[in-house]
């Protein structure tokens, strides 16, 4: 698979997202590409559109397509909190300043 100039190595996961409704259980891949620069560009991809004309949309999955691009910065990590104060990094908030 190519997905442009610049990487370093793209590694291959599957994800099983914590969805309430069981179509949107599905696996998605993950594909993280390490770049040359120091940065980690991240795609998410998971199926095709629900075919609407068989009558099943419902219980398909939805398409995901997305592409996230991690910068390495200088300095120390921020500091994170959960809202409740606890450490629970999915519901987690930064106090750091923005750049």
């Amino acid at each position: 698979m190519q997905f442009g100039e610049g990487r370093e190595k793209n590694l291959i996961y599957m994800a099983a997202p914590q969805a309430t409704t069981v179509p949107e259980r599905a696996d998605v891949t993950v594909v993280l590409s390490l770049m040359d620069s120091g940065d980690t560009e991240v795609r998410l991809v998971r199926g095709a559109p629900p075919d609407v004309s068989a009558g099943n949309a419902t219980s398909l999955p939805s398409a995901i397509f997305g592409v996230f691009t991690l910068t390495q910065r200088a300095g120390p990590c921020p500091t994170w909190s959960a809202p409740d104060g606890g450490t629970d990094a999915g519901n987690a908030t930064s106090d750091a300043a923005p750049p």
